[in-house]
């Protein structure tokens, strides 16, 4: 049996974002009840978006530094014409990872993927929150904690 991954520290000497941490709220209140009432609620966050590539991430801390809340999402688009040569912006792939950490230490994941232009046509995958020991953590999540 797998045990909950230690979570990553972070340095409680910096200052709070409080942009971030408003975000940390309305993302905690748009969460499933049953998610809600087993988050760690974070004391602390941290965000950064990088509007060129259409990506963000979120990450909350608990009152000892410890990673509590983690999102991102990002748009892999580019830019295609139409039959009249006109440009437009095309979405190949659009993600977003939410992932709260649970009173007893494990995650509650939940990753939805929208593919609208995969080859075997338009896809959308949505995996719902789900408990998610260390090994099955999402990659981009794990290295948040190493």
């Amino acid at each position: 049996m797998d045990t909950p991954h230690r979570p990553r520290r972070l340095n409680v000497h910096q200052a709070p974002d409080p942009c971030a941490i408003e975000s940390a709220v309305e993302l905690l209140v748009t969460l499933p009840p049953h998610v809600r009432q087993n988050a760690v609620l974070p004391a602390s966050a941290r965000c950064a978006l990088e509007p060129s590539l259409c990506a963000s991430r979120l990450r909350g801390f608990d009152a000892s530094g410890a990673l509590c809340l983690y999102r991102h999402e990002f748009k892999l688009a580019e830019v295609d014409f139409d039959a009249d040569d006109s440009p437009y912006v095309r979405v190949s792939l659009h993600e977003t990872l939410t992932a709260v950490r649970s009173h007893d230490g494990t995650w509650l994941c939940r990753c939805v993927r929208c593919e609208p232009e995969s080859a075997a046509g338009p896809t959308h995958t949505d995996t719902g929150f789900r408990a998610t020991c260390s090994a099955e953590l999402p990659p981009e999540l794990a290295a948040q904690l190493r």
